[in-house]
């Protein structure tokens, strides 16, 4: 292939020079668009798809979405520096022979109306984004071969032989080596020159001037009028970038949902498609969407990650009997992994086989003993379980391998405070406390330990915290309520009471609570009252027996 002729000819450099600074504006930017995370010099050596798009990369998408411009535009943009620095080689290699065969001002028309017919077939043949002048270039050798069928030149068809071994490679390579190429965008741009070419037919004598040529001059501006729409949009999406991250980042998610439907429509059984779609359905929540991609892409290749993502969706939507089917031909398939166990025995809490849910977080630990979160899981299951003293060695084990876990000092002291270890149960909700001091959780549990230990007045100040910090809760009402009427405080008490029953009517705690502050200021028949509803809502209240037992009304 002759890559440079000398002199260079001037309709090749003004072609290259226009592509060159495309890339560069598309590079620069993918620099300002990109997240911080991202390298920016990366870009300067591949820009970014997504600024690609916003400036008019070519396909069956775009021009689905009457992206018209696309046809043109996606002729001047390039995947890479090796893209653009390949097809200028090209360009320079070709144009002088066509600008020599034709005239510069039908070189162009050709080389436009190639780039035209490759972007066209491209998008008629289902690829969904294409670019580069590749296939105005293979136009422009198919306006040499029209030139050797239509010409009486006795050198006409030594160009095309030159040529046609690159050209037959660069076909060879796409159709066997390389999913990166568009072959059809390469095929029919060469149709497109061929007619183009055979339709011009060559220069004969004095060729008319590049300026003076209607129909080089419409090209140009139409090639001028998209370039400016590709400018426009990659600034304008470059701008909301900048200023307004959430939505550019919306419009991008929403772009990629369009993107992976125009692609399962072309190619249905692409499971890669399907559960990229899943994926995206999967993080709106919007589980059945997921399910019904993840059935089909199961359905044509049960990889690991299309399994897993059904799984977790079924148990998304409580269908934990057929997660836990999924998620047991995970663990029979595959390599043990540390997710698969934890959401099979999540799924097995949920489907009341707490011994099941043990077993798979003794796996779990088996695979990352060192893992705190592990234990404490384990721990809640040894408590369901009944099993207490195993429960309070876990937690044990969780806090020595991580002490700064609030949840883990709650838990234990909450187990603690089952076994009258109140002291202990505290000292947990201080540390606990320590870690998250606005935990309204450390400070409720802290609150009933110390009515526990008859300390009502620290217990007030807990419930007090806690209701100031957002709770409004029937029990913790409740809870101070009791506090003062220990304290004697029975105004008070009452207050808090009847806001805990307000919020739940029925709740058998507080209907005692409220027969008590009856009792205590000697309305006996309203606190026998209380009593008996408080017993009809829960026959083994103790303290309204009792309460009962004081008034003489059994």
């Amino acid at each position: 292939m002759r890559l440079l002729r000398k002199p260079v000819d001037d309709l090749a450099l003004s072609v290259v020079c226009v592509c060159t600074a495309i890339y560069l504006l598309s590079a620069a930017f993918s620099m300002v668009a990109a997240p911080p995370t991202e390298p920016w010099i990366k870009f300067l050596f591949e820009p970014s798809l997504e600024t690609l798009i916003d400036m008019g990369i070519g396909g069956s998408l775009p021009l689905r979405q009457l992206d018209i411009w696309s046809l043109i535009t996606s002729t001047y943009l390039h995947a890479d520096i090796v893209h653009i620095g390949l097809n200028a080689m090209c360009l320079f290699a070709f144009f002088p022979v066509v600008t020599r065969q034709y005239g510069k001002a039908k070189g162009f028309v050709i080389y436009t109306a190639a780039g035209i017919a490759g972007s066209l077939l491209s998008a008629a043949t289902g690829e969904v984004y294409s670019l580069g002048a590749s296939g105005g270039v293979v136009g422009l050798y198919g306006a040499m071969v029209a030139y050797g069928i239509s010409s009486d030149d006795p050198a006409r068809w030594a160009p095309v032989k030159a040529e046609a071994l690159w050209v037959a490679a660069n076909f060879a390579f796409g159709l066997t080596l390389s999913d990166s190429i568009s072959n059809a965008g390469h095929f029919g741009g060469l149709l497109g020159g061929l007619a183009a070419g055979l339709l011009i037919g060559p220069a004969k004598g004095e060729t008319t001037a590049f300026f003076r040529s209607k129909a080089s001059l419409t090209c140009m501006a139409l090639v001028g009028a998209f370039l400016a729409v590709s400018l426009s949009q990659g600034a304008w999406a470059t701008y909301l970038a900048v200023k307004d991250r959430p939505a550019y980042d919306a419009r991008l998610a929403a772009r990629r949902a369009v993107e992976l439907d125009e692609m399962i429509r072309k190619s249905p059984n692409d499971a890669a498609s399907l559960l990229a779609r899943a994926n995206q359905s999967y993080s709106r929540k919007d589980w059945n969407a997921a399910l019904t991609d993840l059935d089909a892409a199961v359905s044509i290749d049960p990889t690991f990650e299309a399994l897993y993502f059904k799984a977790s969706s079924l148990y998304m939507l409580a269908r934990y009997d057929e997660a836990l089917r999924v998620y047991d031909t995970l663990v029979q398939r595959f390599e043990p992994r540390i997710p698969v166990h934890y959401f099979r025995a999540a799924t097995q809490e949920q489907l009341g086989n707490p011994e099941d849910a043990k077993s798979d977080y003794n796996e779990i630990i088996t695979l990352e003993p060192t893992d705190a979160d592990e234990f404490q899981m384990r721990a809640t299951v040894f408590g369901l379980l009944g099993k207490m003293d195993e429960a309070l060695e876990d937690y044990n084990r969780s806090i020595e391998l991580d002490g700064s876990i609030a949840g883990v000092h709650l838990d234990r002291g909450s187990l603690l405070a089952t076994r009258a270890q109140y002291e202990n149960a505290i000292a947990d909700y201080d540390q606990a406390l320590l870690l998250e001091p606005q935990s309204t959780r450390a400070r409720l549990l802290r609150a009933e330990a110390f009515t526990n230990m008859s300390q009502y007045q620290k217990s007030i100040e807990d419930y007090t915290d806690a209701i100031d910090n957002g709770v409004n809760d029937s029990t913790a009402w409740n809870g101070r309520a009791w506090a003062y009427y220990k304290l004697g405080q029975q105004a008070q008490a009452l207050a808090d009471v009847e806001k805990s029953l307000a919020l739940a009517p029925e709740y058998s705690a507080a209907l005692d609570t409220r027969g008590h502050i009856l009792e205590a200021t000697g309305q006996r028949d309203k606190a026998i009252a209380d009593y008996r509803a408080a017993l009809s809502k829960d026959a083994k209240n103790t303290s309204s027996l009792e309460g009962l037992a004081r008034l003489n009304a059994q």
